[in-house]
């Protein structure tokens, strides 16, 4: 593993760690995005990362069956990037953040 991946998962780790006020109480859909970290590698109206692909219209690209399959599969997009999956999410979380994603 590459010093430069090992950063990024570090990275994808401590970010949401570091966010303890967003995971206090994710009260609006794009404060999972925040709560999970996304931003660390993905940009989003113009934040975060560049990694990922940009959030941004990633609904209209994307429909919710592919976003929760991407989501849960844990398969990288490109061999150089590794997704992580989000399937210890709770029911009603995995939702949230799909239902925040479509509407990007």
């Amino acid at each position: 593993m590459t010093i430069i991946r090992q950063i990024g998962l570090y990275i994808m780790i401590l970010v949401p760690l570091c966010l303890s006020s967003a995971t206090e109480a994710a009260d609006t859909p794009g404060d999972i995005i925040a709560m999970l970290g996304c931003r660390a590698c993905h940009r989003l109206n113009g934040k975060g990362g560049q990694i990922g692909p940009i959030l941004n219209g990633i609904g209209q690209r994307m429909n919710r069956r592919q976003l929760e399959q991407m989501l849960m599969s844990h398969e990288a997009t490109e061999p150089k990037q590794h997704m992580p999956h989000y399937d210890y999410l709770f029911e009603s979380e995995r939702q949230q953040l799909l239902d925040s994603l479509e509407h990007q």
